[in-house]
Parts: C-alpha cells; structure tokens; sequence
C-alpha cells in the first residue's frame, strides 16, 4: 500500500544508523529498524504487514511493545501488541545514534 511507502525509504538510507525517538513528559516512543514481532503482526492487514518495523514505547514506566510505519501525510502509525494504535506526527522524532 502506498500509504507506508516511506517507512521503506527512511529505513533503507545507508544512513540511518540509530533510532528515531520522541519523547514527552518522561515518555518516548522509539522506532526501530528490526521486523515487527509476530504479537503485533496479527492486528495488521495482510498486505501491509512488510511496511511495519519494530518500535518500543515507554509510559509511565511501563515498556510497550508495537511495530509502526511512516505514512505519506507524515503521520507516524504506530499499532501495539493489543491492538491499540495510534498516530503520532513524524517531525516529533529525532535521531538518536547508535553508540
């Protein structure tokens, strides 16, 4: 699907070598570039299963695990183990390298 064409462009750049991450007020949402886990494939349509990576959230303490992909309109999808999802704008991300 079009919609997540770009999550393959951002992951693919020789480039990229950390995590995005987004935080506020003590909590972050870090992408990932590993596959997204077979816990959260189950809550995403078939053919659009090959656009999600891996992403960890952290609230309040708690780690979440969910897999996401970046759409056209700039919006980070984010989907977790439960089925929950969400939406969060990509230009809240910054790069964290790897160390």
């Amino acid at each position: 699907m079009r919609p997540y064409a770009l999550a393959l462009a951002l992951l693919a750049g020789p480039a990229l070598a950390g995590d995005m991450v987004a935080t506020q007020d003590g909590d972050s949402l870090r992408l990932m570039q590993q596959p997204c886990p077979p816990a959260v494939l189950r809550h995403l349509p078939e053919g659009t299963r090959g656009y999600f990576r891996k992403a960890l959230a952290m609230v309040g303490g708690r780690e979440y695990v969910g897999c996401f992909a970046v759409r056209v309109d700039g919006q980070v999808l984010v989907v977790y183990e439960d089925g929950d999802s969400g939406l969060v704008p990509v230009v809240r991300f910054t790069m964290e390298p790897d160390a």
